[in-house]
């Protein structure tokens, strides 16, 4: 942060502290976190006043911190209000696919919190066919284990889905050795 600040350069800020924010996040200082989101979207809307929120992996970053807080349905609106947002940029270029993919599945998750489970469904598909267009094999596996948790929901309870999708995960983390991802996926 402090070479971004130095550099006068927007997207350096920008890019520094979200990497600070999911950090913190991920160490469960969530309102540690929270704080530098909100400074990130902040240089976000100097850097880009035309797209004043957070999105694409950032964006997708910060609405998980947020739906990890969100304690009310006005919150999680909120988040899918995000998730709306960032698939309503310019969505024809080919390089937006994994910002497709990342929107869908915060839709997704947002949907399953709000327990409207045959919306979420719909786009958690959308959202694991977006990642694997996008050919991002580095993000497949999350992507395919919050789906199989999805599945293993007990009002949707669908073990041989699930068990499709933890296999492929589970393939996918092997082959390319994502360790990050196998605890997630057992």
């Amino acid at each position: 942060i402090q070479y971004a600040e130095q550099s006068k350069d927007l997207f350096e800020q920008v890019k520094s502290h979200t990497y600070l924010a999911t950090t913190l996040h991920r160490q469960g200082q969530l309102d540690s976190a929270k704080l530098s989101f909100q400074r990130a979207e902040q240089l976000q809307q100097e850097w880009q006043p035309e797209s004043p929120q957070l999105y694409s992996l950032w964006g997708f970053q910060y609405c998980a911190l947020l739906l990890d807080q969100a304690q009310s349905v006005a919150e999680c609106e909120a988040v899918l209000g995000r998730g709306k947002y960032g698939l309503n940029e310019d969505l024809n270029e080919s390089h937006w696919l994994l910002h497709i993919a990342l929107n869908h599945l915060t839709i997704a998750s947002v949907l399953t919190q709000l327990q409207r489970d045959d919306e979420a469904a719909s786009y958690f598909d959308q959202a694991v066919e977006g990642i694997r267009k996008a050919g991002k094999i580095e993000f497949t596996p999350m992507f395919l284990i919050d789906r199989a948790n999805f599945h293993l929901r007990p009002s949707r309870l669908n073990l041989e889905a699930a068990a499709h999708d933890l296999q492929e995960a589970d393939s996918l983390i092997r082959r390319c050795g994502m360790k990050l991802y196998a605890v997630d996926c057992q």
